[in-house]
């Protein structure tokens, strides 16, 4: 049910030629653990959205040179959201990392794609 709601949202926000490439949470049983946390937890699940609607937001305000940066920096984060956040050298004291890390994480990549993501490379931004 999570994955459909997301899945409508992605759609819904955005036109084909500026979705949110398909980096975002696989809620397959496929997917990995970290994609499956994401989607078992509402709270998440509604962060994972909000990075994808913050990505569409500022990839339909940038100029047409700058969208395979910010492209390869939505896939960038994913990749380097679920090796972090994966905690696999968890110590068992640690059960819990994958929560706080994912929920950092989320917010701090949507507030990027929000406020920085359209200045120059130097400044922050992948331009």
């Amino acid at each position: 049910m999570l994955v459909s709601r997301l899945s409508v949202l992605l759609v819904v926000i955005g036109t084909p030629a500026l979705a949110a490439p398909p980096s975002a949470p696989d809620c397959t049983p496929a997917g990995g653990a970290v994609d499956r946390r994401i989607c078992a937890a509402p709270d998440l699940a509604r962060q994972a959205a909000t990075v994808a609607a913050s990505f569409t937001a500022v990839q339909t305000r940038a100029p047409e040179a700058a969208r395979p940066r910010l492209e390869a920096d939505y896939r960038a984060f994913w990749a380097f959201l679920r090796a972090l956040c994966a905690a696999e050298w968890a110590t068992p004291a640690m059960q819990d990392y994958s929560g706080p890390c994912l929920q950092e994480r989320l917010d701090t990549q949507a507030a990027f794609y929000r406020t920085r993501a359209l200045t120059p490379l130097g400044a922050g931004g992948v331009l």
